[in-house]
């Protein structure tokens, strides 16, 4: 159970996902990776049965990491699927994106069929597409500028930054009035992304989420990070960060002791947070009535556009913004609302 997004817009790809693992019926925990490296040049989004997709990734790691970045890598990788002994009564689907042939291209990976196929910008796997694909489809569409093009030109955007705004517009629903029912059918935690273009593969950089209730008057704030194959959570529920680690993609985590995880895993959080600024701050509402409202910000040679600050606090620009969109009725601000300076 999960929810993983393919986008590739003005040559660039990314994979989304989130990181709920369903270990009951009607119980689970937000604490899985499903996305990654999977080797030089490919990036992974993973929906299906865990256990049998690690093997696999596992498998990738042992044979691939010296693999080229070119059309005889892609086909050293589909040698590998093609032979390897998938087990079919325990199957996963990856979402790929690939830079061997070229511009980053999307493959959608069914391991029941050992089969590959390419796929367009927007494609959605997992069991959360039946909830959520129609969020993400607010902003998304095949006709006319993408995603990317629209933020470049309204609010000065960089082309690599477009995944932020759908992790935006997902954590709304992730973490809003929706989140028992969506949790319960498999789907949560914090949105999250790698990407790629012709030249390479990187992970997000760090961001904060901003989701506010207006009917309770209340804001929770989300810092997400990826640092190597760890992802770094600041929730203001949580008493202390939370570090999930990709196993697979960690060499020798297997042989660490406890005391030794318990140092790495202080040690990412250390260096998750040595800057003082977050790269992405975006702001959302709990309630569906008042989306479209979303406020973002991006801080560019260490200017500081607006972020949350100590106890959860946030700056007068969005505390005016949030203010302004709980007075209207409707849900829907008109067109004197404050700005970003983004």
């Amino acid at each position: 159970m999960t929810y993983v997004l393919g986008l590739c817009q003005e040559n660039v790809a990314a994979i989304i996902s989130d990181n709920r693992a369903t270990t009951g019926r009607y119980s689970g925990s937000n604490t899985v990776l499903k996305s990654g490296i999977l080797f030089p040049g490919c990036i992974y989004g993973a929906a299906g049965n865990a256990t049998e997709a690690s093997r696999f990734i596992r498998a990738c790691n042992r044979n691939l990491a010296e693999a080229p970045v070119a059309e005889s890598g892609w086909d050293e990788f589909r040698s590998l699927a093609g032979g390897f002994a998938f087990r079919k009564h325990t199957s996963f689907e990856f979402l790929l994106a690939t830079r061997h042939l070229g511009l980053p291209r999307l493959f959608h990976f069914e391991s029941s069929k050992s089969m590959f196929r390419q796929v367009h910008d927007g494609f959605a796997s997992g069991s959360g597409c039946r909830i959520l694909n129609d969020s993400f489809l607010r902003i998304h569409t095949a006709q006319g500028p993408s995603v990317s093009e629209r933020a470049s030109k309204l609010s000065n955007l960089r082309k690599e930054d477009y995944p932020y705004l759908y992790c935006l517009l997902l954590m709304e629903r992730i973490k809003g009035v929706e989140v028992s029912d969506l949790e319960r059918a498999g789907i949560g935690g914090y949105l999250h992304f790698y990407y790629q273009t012709a030249e390479g593969d990187w992970s997000q950089r760090p961001a904060v989420y901003l989701i506010h209730s207006c009917r309770l008057q209340h804001l929770w704030v989300y810092r997400v990070a990826l640092e190597g194959p760890a992802l770094i959570i600041h929730d203001g529920d949580l008493p202390r960060p939370a570090v999930l680690i990709n196993g697979e993609g960690w060499k020798g985590l297997s042989e660490m002791t406890e005391s030794e995880t318990s140092a790495l895993g202080r040690n990412l959080v250390a260096r998750s947070t040595a800057g003082s600024e977050y790269y992405f701050c975006g702001l959302g509402f709990s309630e569906p009535e008042y989306r479209g409202n979303n406020l973002i910000g991006l801080w560019r040679e260490g200017h500081q556009m607006f972020s949350p600050s100590d106890g959860g606090k946030v700056s007068n620009k969005v505390d005016q913004f949030i203010r302004h969109v709980c007075s209207t009725k409707s849900g829907h601000p008109n067109s004197d609302k404050p700005q970003s300076d983004s």
